[in-house]
């Protein structure tokens, strides 16, 4: 037996309430009929909200922490940016100085700088761009995906991890509008 039902309102009860929270009859002398066994998903469900329950309204957010947080984003958001503006740059020269190759090198340094031309523009774009974006819900998951980029390299973690605590704390989702 894992609840009581107060025999006045019929409310469930917790087995070790010393009253009813409804009508706040006592349970010192009950019938045996009143302690009932539930499943747990009805006893979960029974008592997870409380007789004249109203919803706490959210606390404002912390204008102080969206602004820092906000600003070491868009230092994150140039300096990868900058990194990969240099990794387009450098499979530019690769490709560029490969004809002055002996015939062993010139494959590989062609096959290189196109693999750093190619990598470097195509996350050098979203980077630019994602300070930029409005701030709304989908903007915010985008940021995320902007950080779990960086975080794949071990280099950028003391950056992104901090900022990924930070970007998922509910002021920086309420100032993207995202629940």
């Amino acid at each position: 037996m894992n609840n009581i039902r107060c025999p006045q309102c019929g409310l469930t009860n917790w087995a070790t309430a010393a009253a009813c929270i409804r009508c706040r009859m006592p349970f010192d002398k009950l019938p045996p009929h009143a302690y009932v066994s539930l499943p747990a998903y009805e006893q979960a469900q029974a008592q997870t909200i409380p007789y004249n329950y109203r919803a706490q309204p959210q606390p404002p957010a912390d204008p102080e922490l969206q602004r820092k947080v906000w600003t070491w984003y868009v230092v994150y958001c140039v300096l990868m940016t900058l990194i990969y503006f240099l990794c387009l740059v450098g499979g530019i020269v690769l490709v560029s100085v490969s004809p002055q190759m002996s015939n062993s090198d010139r494959g590989e340094a062609v096959a290189n700088g196109i693999w750093l031309i190619l990598v470097g523009a195509a996350l050098m774009v979203p980077f630019a761009i994602a300070p930029f974006l409005p701030k709304k819900s989908w903007g915010w998951i985008y940021g995320l995906v902007m950080l779990i980029i960086g975080a794949m390299s071990c280099c950028f973690w003391p950056i992104t991890i901090p900022l990924i605590i930070q970007w998922v704390k509910p002021d920086i989702k309420q100032m993207f509008g995202h629940r």
